[in-house]
């Protein structure tokens, strides 16, 4: 903004104040209800502003509709304007925290719940619901704080009263038939008031009844069932904990819970019969069973078994995860590592998908026999696979650039073959040197000197990277 707007802008601002200022009482109030005829938002947002209390959840509701209605939110419209709503809506929460401040959590705690029931079950509604989770996470946050001062003071009857408007929201939801999902951010809210024991019952009853109708929802089973493990582990009894956790060793989380709790009490048979099943259950799923491998050689580290750490890296490994070399290493007698390596060379070159931890181990183990042939076999990757020779192998790397290079020159026949090798070349350059470079160009133009496009190609090709050496 310039000085001249600047300046203009402020004395604008100045005459309409000074003109406010002169009116009367009477005559501000007949403009503001004049305005308020012709801007409807306009009227909330005064009526809300200067509320003594008795009517926000009203007024903020009718605000947030009037908003939600003219960006054509409830019409689901592909170009609804939820940002600019939700800008406007902002001064919903803004009263909510202004009436907790003053001490009057409870009708903090009625405006939060109110704007969440209006905005939460339309984030499966609207066609750009990211831009409407903003508003709703900051809104639950604004309750579950609420909640959790509530929780924490001495009013009992408050306490079971909001309890209750809480858990008559998750029926609601459930009645009108919103995803299972939408009521689990509020049932943790509940849970702050978790020491009574008849919200804790009222709770479990709930998610029985949501698993129940969520069928075989693994997801939304799985998190309904985390749920239930932190209400045992804040409320409930040792034992009933345990029970709980072993009766749902099929889900990840609940039976690494259960090594866990294995490992506290140095039952180390336990936590790892526990981990072998878990693999034998994640061959049922399309989940990697390293994770359960992993856990395995932890729990023999923990416990000092250095036989059931090797076997456990060695599987790793084997299955291309390079991390536990070095410890398999230095786990394993020296007189027994040749064998050991040998072994794990040998199953590796059976599985091409570990190809990344096969160079790593060929490379730290010095195999550049194995290397070459490796190499040798997938010239056409040579462009992917070279930095893993680098820097230690930078003949070998060369070598294989330009056999590379030559047996795709031989075979090339078109002008996006001929651009393609182009590009080889270049990187064959930045890699192994210019000099390199520029005398297989030679090499090339002196056995192909009859494919014209493939010449030209091989002249732009040393111009670029005589260019870009300078």
């Amino acid at each position: 903004m310039s000085e001249k707007q600047a300046a203009v802008e402020e004395h604008t601002h100045r005459s309409l104040s000074d003109l406010l200022n002169k009116l009367s009482k009477e005559d501000l109030v007949k403009l503001l209800l004049e305005i308020n005829e012709d801007n409807r938002l306009f009227g909330l947002q005064v009526k809300l502003r200067f509320s003594d209390g008795q009517d926000d959840v009203s007024l903020c509701r009718e605000l947030i509709r009037t908003c939600f209605d003219a960006a054509g939110i409830y019409n689901f419209e592909i170009g609804a304007d939820i940002e600019d709503a939700v800008t406007k809506v902002e001064i919903v929460l803004e009263k909510a925290d202004v009436r907790r401040d003053e001490g009057n959590t409870e009708l903090a705690m009625k405006i939060g719940l109110m704007v969440y029931q209006e905005t939460y079950p339309l984030l499966q509604e609207v066609y750009n619901p990211e831009e409407l989770e903003g508003f709703v996470d900051k809104t639950l946050k604004l309750i579950d704080t609420i909640a959790q001062e509530i929780a924490n003071g001495k009013n009992e009857k408050l306490k079971k009263k909001v309890a209750d408007d809480l858990m008559r929201t998750v029926n609601d939801f459930s009645d009108r038939g919103y995803d299972h999902d939408l009521n689990l951010p509020l049932m943790e809210v509940i849970s702050h008031f978790g020491s009574d024991p008849a919200v804790r019952k009222k709770l479990e009853d709930k998610i029985h009844s949501e698993l129940e109708d969520s069928g075989d929802f693994h997801f939304i089973n799985e998190n309904y069932k985390l749920f239930q493990l932190k209400l045992l582990e804040r409320f409930g009894e040792p034992e009933k904990l345990k029970k709980f956790v072993y009766d749902n060793l099929n889900l990840m989380p609940l039976r690494k819970k259960a090594i866990d709790q294995a490992i506290k009490q140095e039952d180390f048979a336990e936590a790892e019969r526990l981990c072998i099943e878990g693999e034998e259950e994640a061959k049922k799923w399309p989940v990697p069973r390293k994770e359960w491998k992993a856990l395995r050689y932890h729990i023999h580290k923990i416990a000092g078994n250095q036989q059931g750490q090797r076997k456990a890296a060695m599987e790793l490994i084997i299955e291309g995860d390079f991390d536990y070399y070095q410890p398999l290493k230095k786990l394993t007698a020296p007189d027994d590592w040749n064998k050991t390596k040998a072994s794990i060379i040998r199953k590796m070159e059976e599985a091409p998908e570990v190809q990344e931890a096969y160079i790593s181990l060929l490379i730290e183990e010095n195999e550049t026999g194995k290397l070459s042939s490796y190499f040798e076999s997938r010239l056409d990757d040579v462009t992917k696979l070279y930095p893993s020779l680098l820097p230690h192998y930078k003949d070998e790397v060369k070598n294989l650039f330009a056999t590379s290079i030559q047996a795709s020159s031989s075979s090339a026949g078109s002008r996006n073959k001929y651009k393609s090798i182009g590009e080889t070349i270049r990187m064959f350059g930045s890699v192994c040197g210019i000099k390199e470079a520029e005398s297989l160009i030679g090499q090339l133009e002196e056995k192909y000197k009859h494919r014209s496009a493939f010449k030209e190609e091989l002249k732009k090709v040393r111009k670029n990277l005589r260019k870009n050496s300078i």
